[in-house]
């Protein structure tokens, strides 16, 4: 059983629809347009504008992660002359299996707000996976194709993230405490930290 801690709450970042993207796709640009009338142009991207700088995701004194959805991947090319520091080190768990690492929180506090726009690719990976990612009792790290964005990762990469960069709890707000009826998820009750 894995001593990785994970929480689902909805304290923790809950912006995942406000990129130009969604926001146009969900009825958000349409609204302010209507409302605003001849400023709704400039009301929407003023808002735009906002949304952009909220964070995708945060430490709480210095031992809780929290976001939107969860863990995300690394992005960069591995070195071998990484620094030791634990703010750089990438998580690598099964990379032969399907070629994903985990990100570091140095990755992570370089990823822009304002990439959260399709494709899913290049930049918009590491915010993709922030908002849109989702544990799993299943061990590894692996494309999150139900979502078609994101990512699933296991209890090892709770476990393994937690322990890399001295965090304690992981919170995330994309589902609420219902998530852990959903089918396979069960195990996540049971918090042994």
């Amino acid at each position: 059983m894995s001593k990785g801690v994970y929480a689902t709450s909805c304290i923790s970042s809950s912006w995942k629809h406000e990129s130009k993207y969604c926001t146009s796709v969900y009825g958000f640009e349409k609204e302010v347009l209507a409302k605003y009338g001849d400023r709704g142009k400039h009301v929407y991207r003023k808002c735009l504008g906002c949304f952009e700088g909220l964070p995708l995701a945060s430490i709480i004194a210095g031992c809780v992660y929290t976001a939107h959805g969860g863990l995300f991947r690394s992005i960069s090319v591995p070195s071998s002359k990484r620094s030791k520091g634990k703010k750089n080190r990438r998580i690598i768990l099964n990379p032969e299996a399907n070629g994903l690492s985990l990100g570091s929180l140095e990755e992570l506090s370089k990823a822009r707000r304002s990439v959260l726009d399709p494709p899913w690719e290049g930049l918009n990976l590491i915010p993709g996976d922030v908002l849109w990612s989702d544990p799993s009792m299943n061990p590894g790290l692996s494309p999150n194709r139900e979502r078609g964005i994101g990512l699933l990762w296991g209890p090892d990469c709770t476990e393994e993230f937690l322990k890399k960069f001295d965090l304690k709890l992981i919170i995330r707000s994309h589902e609420g405490p219902d998530a852990r009826k959903r089918p396979g998820l069960a195990g996540m009750i049971r918090v042994t930290r």
